[in-house]
């Protein structure tokens, strides 16, 4: 019999605003200066994952929901071997995306590669099967568009 090593989950905040914040107000507002939405909103402090959601306020509500789609990519590729959770999905209307982004982000097309290496070993906990099953179509779909 062997026993499975339990993992404990890292903690993944999304930040909107100065309210809830899991940090004090003043690391918040030193982090903040160096924030910028495409490139570097995903910070790790102390042990938290922080995902800086403040530049993209001036959104509209279809570029804010299709960017959350990319925000969960970058996301998976930002997180290592682990187990995360999403701590705080109320912040955000439609928090699925972020988790149809992790699940997009581990889309590898292998088919025709001989040495390829393996997926890394990151799992979200907030994902849903309806979630699983949408990645599952955009893979096939793009394996489709891939294959000659």
């Amino acid at each position: 019999m062997t026993i499975k090593k339990e993992r404990k989950k890292k903690l993944v905040w999304l930040i909107v605003d100065e309210k809830n914040l899991p940090i004090n107000i003043k690391d918040y507002r030193r982090l903040i200066k160096g924030i910028s939405f495409p490139n570097n909103f995903i910070v790790k402090y102390d042990e938290k994952i922080l995902v800086f959601l403040n530049s993209m306020k001036n959104f509209s509500k279809l570029e804010f929901n299709h960017n959350l789609i990319w925000v969960g990519v970058k996301l998976y590729n930002f997180c290592t071997n682990d187990t995360f959770e999403i701590v705080n999905t109320e912040v955000v209307d439609v928090s699925e995306n972020i988790s149809l982004g992790w699940c997009m982000g581990e889309y590898k097309f292998t088919k025709f590669k001989s040495n390829f290496q393996k997926k890394k070993n990151s799992k979200l906990t907030n994902i849903t099967k309806d979630q699983i099953l949408d990645s599952k179509t955009f893979s096939l779909v793009r394996d489709l568009v891939n294959t000659p």
